[in-house]
C-alpha cells in the first residue's frame, strides 16, 4: 500500500547517476493533498463562476445619427391637482401635432384616448386619468436636427375652465416612461418588464405660459458572453428622460379656451449612452486557475525536491558507510 502511495509523488528527485526517481512517503502525501486541493479549488471556482459571476462595466458615449427619430406608442401624461391629488385633465384641451408641413407633407394630428389602468405606478396616482395618443408619438431627433429637417413634435395645453382650474392650484404635469427591462447580472440576461413605469413630475406655474422641452436619451446595453452559459453578445435599448429645459412667458389673465397653459416639445439627447456589461469568460477563469496552480506547484516543488534530494544524499551516504 505504501509503495502505491509513494508512486504518486510529484516531487520525486532524480539522482544524476540513476535513471530511477527517488520518491518519498512524505512528499507523496503532499502530492495527493495538492491534487485534492487543486480539484476542490477548481470545482469551487467553477461553481462561483456559474452562481456569482464576475462582471465589470464600462461606459461610452456616441453621437446620435443624423436625422434620427423614433416612434413611441406608449407615451402618456396627465394633469393633476396636488390638494388633494386628483385629476384635472377635464379642465383643459390638448392638441398634439407631429408637424412636417414645411417639408411638403401634411401634419399628423394625434388622437387622444384614456390609457386606462396603468399598473406599476405609485398608488397616489391611481385616480389620475393618464392620456395616450394614437397612432404614435414621434421624437424627431435632436433640437439641431429638428431645425435642420423641419420636423417638430408639439403638445399644446389650453385651459377651458379658468375659474375651476385656478382654484385647483398647485397643478403638476405627470409624464410616464415605460421601464422596459432590467439587467439580471446573476443569470446573464435582460428581464422584460411589461407593466413597469417611471414617473416624472413637473409643476406648472399658471397664469404663466410654461415652455417645456423634454429630452430623451437612448441607452444601449451590450452584454458580453462568458462562453459557458451565454455564447453570444446580447444588445437592448431603452429611452430615459435626462433633463427638462423650461422657460416661462407672461400673458394677461385667463380666458376660457384661449389661455395657453403649457407648450411641450420632445427631442433626443445629442448623445447615446452605451453601457458594456463585461463578464469574465470561462477561458479566462481556467487560465487564471492554471497560472495560479502552475506557479504554486513550481514553488512548492522546488522546496520538496530539495527535501527528497537531501534524503537521498543521506540515504546514499549511510549505504556507503555500511559497505565493507
Amino acid at each position: 500500500m505504501l509503495k502505491r502511495i509513494v508512486k504518486v509523488d510529484l516531487f520525486a528527485y532524480v539522482p544524476e547517476e540513476k535513471v530511477e526517481k527517488h520518491k518519498g512517503l512524505c512528499t507523496a502525501a503532499v502530492s495527493i493533498l495538492v491534487i485534492l486541493v487543486f480539484v476542490a479549488y477548481t470545482i469551487n471556482r467553477l461553481v462561483q463562476f456559474i452562481k456569482d459571476p464576475s462582471v465589470g462595466y464600462s461606459l461610452q458615449y456616441t453621437d446620435v445619427e443624423d436625422d434620427y427619430s423614433i416612434k413611441i406608442s406608449n407615451f402618456a401624461f396627465a394633469l393633476a391637482s396636488e390638494k388633494p391629488i386628483h385629476d384635472v385633465s377635464h379642465l383643459v384641451s390638448i392638441t398634439a401635432v407631429y408637424d412636417t408641413s414645411r417639408n411638403g407633407t401634411a401634419p399628423l394630428v394625434l388622437k387622444q384616448k384614456s390609457c386606462g389602468k396603468m399598473a406599476g405606478l405609485p398608488s397616489y396616482v391611481d385616480k389620475i386619468n393618464f392620456i395616450c395618443f394614437d397612432p404614435y408619438v414621434v421624437i424627431p431627433g435632436t433640437p439641431e436636427n429638428q431645425i435642420k429637417y423641419q420636423k417638430f413634435m408639439t403638445f399644446m395645453i389650453n385651459v377651458t375652465d379658468c375659474a375651476t382650474f385656478l382654484s385647483s392650484l398647485p397643478i403638476s404635469l405627470f409624464l410616464v416612461i415605460p421601464d422596459e427591462f432590467e439587467v439580471d447580472l446573476r443569470n446573464r440576461a435582460f428581464i422584460n418588464k411589461t407593466e413597469s413605469f417611471v414617473l416624472e413630475q413637473v409643476r406648472l406655474q399658471p397664469p404663466l405660459i410654461s415652455y417645456y422641452g423634454v429630452s430623451y436619451q437612448r441607452q444601449d446595453f451590450i452584454m458580453s458572453p462568458d462562453y459557458l452559459i451565454k455564447w453570444k453578445n446580447e444588445n437592448r435599448s431603452r429611452l430615459s428622460i435626462t433633463k427638462f429645459i423650461n422657460s416661462y412667458g407672461t400673458q394677461a389673465g385667463c380666458t376660457d379656451g384661449e389661455t395657453i397653459l403649457s407648450i411641450i416639445t420632445l427631442a433626443m439627447d445629442p448623445q447615446i449612452r452605451l453601457t458594456y456589461i463585461n463578464y469574465e469568460s470561462i477561458i479566462t477563469m481556467f487560465s487564471q486557475v492554471g497560472s495560479f496552480w502552475t506557479t504554486s506547484v513550481l514553488v512548492l516543488g522546488a522546496f520538496l525536491i530539495r527535501i527528497n534530494k537531501r534524503r537521498y544524499d543521506k540515504f546514499k551516504k549511510s549505504r556507503t558507510m555500511d559497505e565493507p
